[in-house]
């Protein structure tokens, strides 16, 4: 009888378990095969359809890229990986720099054929994961603390999407595969310990939702869906075990009209349906923590494009595997939709008085092809979107160039006007 009572006590407390568990969304188990994070291979195969027929902006924006990577193999570059200790003023620029041409390369590869830019694709990234010592095995905590999460989920990000496209290679060797996932492991240390470090120091002055948070959340998704681990992917996207999940990160950094914002921020009562936390990079602040960094001022739509951008990032991953976050609205009303609906016009119109005037003074940082790629997935996924239709209209999208998406207008571009 005491068995009988300790065996429904025991699923009496699993049951318990498995209701505290968030649930907010439903994630389906892995299926699709490689590539499957940013780009699937119908998209590209459309994108090598637009290039062929030399559709505009795909066009001209591949030739462009293309005589690029050209240039870089012709002169022999070469993987440099950092094992020094900065994570963000070392590590971050050089991982970056080479993680995104190896990015490009994978996708020439798709798009040609060609096996020379995969060899070179697979060569930075094995540069990387298969060095000795590791890029990231020596980073010293009194160097950038609080950068750590931040730094590594954003340089590495093209390396991860960059093993997702090469992964059907069939020169990409089981132990390279090995050796790269297990990289991509201590590269996960450093995203755990990174959103730990903020989260023991009261998130460096109630800084709660901001790129910091976003960028940790984004990369471990990226990584779970990238090597297959399902319940890195839960705990990523919506997981009582981790406080700022995807969804979390969503709620807390669109803005709504009445929300509590970050309570430095000097115009609490001007705030409108999505924008985003980081807003508040406008202003000069200090005291964030014990190093006495001050933010520079006029920061606040550069930094709000970056969030959106991790976000959206986040967003199409989950997208591509069976999870709608396009459509996601958190209780508060939060969409993503919103974001793009309210910074459209601050990029086409390049005027830093808009909505209330809280940018003023930012309009000489105003850099569509720099950070409004981040719209082409917008108008991806949200093709009625005329504050979206607008702003690409207005730009040379073919020059377009941005953290993580690389081409945007190559890669995730739409015709204008199609729906």
């Amino acid at each position: 009888m005491n068995k009988l009572l300790l065996l429904i006590l025991v699923l009496v407390m699993s049951v318990i378990a498995d209701f505290a568990e968030a649930k907010r969304i439903e994630i389906p188990p892995i299926t699709e095969g490689h590539p499957r994070l940013l780009l699937k291979k119908s998209d590209i195969e459309i994108i090598k359809q637009r290039i062929n027929q030399k559709q505009e902006p795909w066009f001209g924006g591949w030739t462009d890229l293309k005589a690029s990577l050209d240039k870089q193999i012709e002169n022999n570059r070469e993987p440099k990986p950092y094992t020094g200790p900065d994570c963000l003023h070392g590590f971050f620029p050089v991982c970056d720099k080479d993680a995104n041409y190896a990015r490009d390369l994978a996708m020439a590869y798709w798009i040609t054929g060609e096996k020379k830019y995969a060899d070179q694709s697979l060569k930075m990234l094995a540069g990387w994961a298969q060095n000795d010592p590791l890029p990231g095995a020596d980073f010293d905590p009194n160097i950038n603390y609080p950068a750590l999460g931040m730094a590594v989920g954003r340089a590495s990000m093209a390396f991860i999407w960059t093993y997702d496209l090469l992964y059907d290679y069939p020169d990409f060797k089981p132990e390279q595969k090995k050796a790269v996932e297990e990289w991509f492991q201590l590269l996960l240390s450093h995203l755990k310990e990174g959103i730990k470090r903020w989260e023991e120091n009261d998130f460096y002055d109630k800084q709660y939702y901001q790129n910091h948070v976003a960028s940790d959340c984004m990369a471990t998704l990226a990584i779970g869906y990238a090597i297959g681990d399902e319940e890195l992917v839960r705990y990523a996207l919506d997981s009582e075990k981790n406080s700022r999940d995807v969804l979390d990160v969503f709620e807390g950094c669109i803005l709504m009209r009445g929300k509590k914002l970050y309570y430095r921020d000097p115009q609490p009562r001007n705030v409108h349906n999505g924008e985003i936390s980081d807003r508040y990079r406008h202003f000069e602040l200090g005291g964030h923590n014990k190093s006495g960094y001050v933010t520079k001022p006029n920061r606040g739509l550069q930094y709000c494009s970056l969030t959106l951008l991790l976000m959206t990032t986040a967003a199409e991953i989950a997208y591509n595997n069976g999870v709608d976050l396009y459509s996601y609205s958190a209780a508060g009303g939060e969409n993503l939709e919103l974001c793009f609906d309210f910074y459209a016009d601050f990029y086409r119109l390049k005027d830093d008085s808009l909505r209330g005037g809280y940018y003023i003074g930012e309009k000489d940082r105003i850099r569509p092809l720099i950070e409004a790629g981040v719209f082409e997935l917008g108008y991806k996924r949200y093709p009625k979107n005329k504050s979206i239709e607008l702003l690409l209209s207005s730009m040379d999208r073919a020059k377009s160039e941005m953290w993580i998406l690389g081409r945007p207008a190559v890669y995730f571009g739409q015709p204008i006007g199609s729906k």
